[in-house]
């Protein structure tokens, strides 16, 4: 069963790199460019695991990350934080929302792979 990763940024860029990185890895992915557009896909696709910005234009995302947590249907979906933001701040306002990880940007694609084998189950 190929997992699918719902990855959350405004950056093109972060979409193609991370995209390469899950889609070698043999990881399915969706890809939302803002937060509101990640609660709806979030809430009708029920991804495995969602990565998401903090700094994202609308809805920031820890506001979205508090949105998931709150809501029965995503509460247990497990979140990466992923920001190029790494103050103390930034990290514990993630963990006290509910993130189960908060990496920094850059990321190499082995820090990702090894992110997502932690949080996921294995494969049956």
């Amino acid at each position: 069963m190929a997992y699918t990763i719902l990855v959350v940024d405004d950056d093109p860029v972060v979409h193609w790199v991370l995209g390469r990185f899950l889609e070698g890895s043999g990881y399915q992915l969706a890809r939302a460019n803002s937060g509101r557009e990640a609660l709806e896909l979030a809430a009708r696709d029920l991804p495995q695991l969602i990565i998401l910005d903090v700094l994202m234009p609308e809805m920031g995302g820890l506001a979205v990350l508090r949105q998931l947590k709150n809501a029965e249907a995503t509460k247990a979906i497990p979140v990466i934080v992923l920001t190029n933001l790494a103050q103390r701040t930034t990290r514990l306002e993630a963990t006290a929302s509910g993130a189960d990880l908060f990496l920094s940007k850059p990321i190499t694609e082995a820090q990702l792979v090894t992110a997502l084998r932690q949080l996921l189950p294995k494969a049956k």
